[in-house]
């Protein structure tokens, strides 16, 4: 089953923002037996990883947890 643009751009909402999540995955799943499908995921857990770590980032700096020091 093909999926619709729509649930294309939930999937990809889906790996990149850690906080947003659709119920896509069920009925969109990347093929991973391709290497190309097996390159998608790898990259979004790279890109998952990476949207975590600005967000701790953000909220540390936001709240005033990381400081300089003079």
């Amino acid at each position: 089953m093909r999926c619709s643009a729509v649930d294309q751009i939930g999937y990809a909402l889906n790996a990149a923002a850690p906080l947003v999540k659709t119920d896509v995955q069920q009925r969109c799943q990347v093929a991973t037996s391709t290497s190309a499908g097996q390159f998608v995921v790898v990259t979004m857990w790279v890109l998952q990883l990476m949207a975590w770590a600005f967000a701790t980032l953000f909220v540390a700096g936001f709240t005033g947890l990381v400081r300089k020091t003079t």
